[in-house]
C-alpha cells in the first residue's frame, strides 16, 4: 500500500440504511500518484450528517484533488 492511502474503505453501510461505495472509473486518463488517497471518503460521508446529494456537492468543489471516481449513495427510509 502507498503512504498515506492504506486502510480506505470502499463500501460500507450503518445499521440506519446510509451506503456509500466508492467506484474507479478508468478512463485513458493517466493516474496521477500524487493525487489524495480516496478510501476515507466512505466513512466520511456515513459518519457524518450530510445527505447524499449534499455530499456529492461537497466533493464536486474538490474533485480535481483526486484521481477519476463515482461515489454512490443510498439512503433507505
Amino acid at each position: 500500500m502507498e503512504p498515506g492511502k492504506e486502510g480506505g474503505t470502499w463500501l460500507a453501510m450503518k445499521k440506519a440504511g446510509k451506503i456509500g461505495t466508492l467506484l474507479n472509473i478508468f478512463t485513458d486518463v493517466p493516474q496521477c500518484p500524487e493525487k489524495l488517497g480516496r478510501g476515507f471518503l466512505v466513512n466520511e460521508f456515513l459518519l457524518g450528517n450530510l445527505t447524499g446529494y449534499q455530499y456529492g456537492k461537497s466533493l464536486q468543489a474538490k474533485a480535481h484533488l483526486y484521481n477519476p471516481f463515482n461515489f454512490v449513495t443510498i439512503e433507505v427510509q
